[in-house]
């Protein structure tokens, strides 16, 4: 069954907690989705109730069952969806060109400092083990502290690749404009062009911004970054020695994983 983004509000809210709802008046419902009542009263319709005294009869556990699966097989879809139609987007927003660009950046590099605080500091860390298994010199710097100092230790025949959704974390930005001052060239990963991290960079991979979806109480803002992580890696992985090295530590890790084995 299809439904609407405010019935699915509805959806959401009686499938947290049934048994509340069936002691819910129809205003007391509408309040807790943030709907009006005759969203409240199309719902009930959209389902094959009469009424919404109908629906709070319906609220039996083998219908609750049914619902259920209906309602989360609907949100399923629609999560997928979202994320189909957000990587569709963001591959629109770059190119072959800038990403063979930037790798050729990293290949050239002495070193490679990967910036990102949060959440996108999980991604410069997913980034930096990748390219340490490839044998680049990398290093992720996750730290505040860390990158208050970045621009004393770097040189510019480093390369900074920084993260950042919004574009304005400042112990990003504030570390790439020194160290761009220094000849360093950056490359940014954001969602935002006009941000203070986008207008520092020299580079700019453009992802879809996935912060503030209207359907979601929470949408995870990193896959995107992820899309564009694996597309570095894969391309960076064209490179025989880069896959050699990749190779090896695949062979390590079955290696000791099987040892362990023998230890049980």
């Amino acid at each position: 069954m299809d439904l609407t983004r405010q019935e699915k509000k509805i959806a959401r809210v009686v499938l947290s907690d049934p048994e509340k709802v069936q002691t819910m008046t129809i205003l007391e419902l509408a309040k807790k989705a943030k709907v009006g009542t005759a969203t409240i009263s199309r719902f009930a319709k959209h389902v094959g109730c009469v009424d919404f005294a109908d629906f709070k009869s319906y609220l039996t556990t083998s219908n609750l069952i049914q619902a259920k699966r209906m309602s989360e097989g609907s949100i399923l879809d629609e999560v997928i969806t979202y994320y189909k139609q957000s990587l569709e987007e963001t591959k629109s927003l770059i190119s072959l060109s800038q990403l063979k660009k930037i790798t050729r950046i990293i290949r050239k590099a002495n070193r490679v400092y990967i910036l990102g605080v949060g959440s996108s500091g999980y991604n410069a860390l997913e980034l930096n083990q990748r390219l340490m298994r490839m044998g680049i010199n990398s290093c992720a710097v996750c730290d505040s502290s860390m990158m208050s100092i970045i621009d004393t230790i770097i040189s510019p025949k480093d390369t900074i690749l920084a993260f950042s959704v919004s574009g304005n974390t400042l112990e990003i930005c504030d570390a790439v404009q020194k160290c761009r001052e220094k000849g360093v060239v950056i490359t940014s990963i954001t969602a935002f062009s006009n941000s203070v991290l986008a207008k520092r960079s020299n580079n700019i991979l453009l992802i879809k911004n996935t912060e503030k979806s209207p359907n979601y109480n929470f949408m995870n803002s990193q896959f995107t970054i992820n899309y564009i992580i694996d597309l570095l890696t894969e391309i960076l992985l064209e490179h025989p020695t880069y896959l050699k090295n990749m190779n090896k530590t695949v062979e390590e890790v079955l290696r000791i994983k099987e040892a362990n084995k023998k230890q049980l």
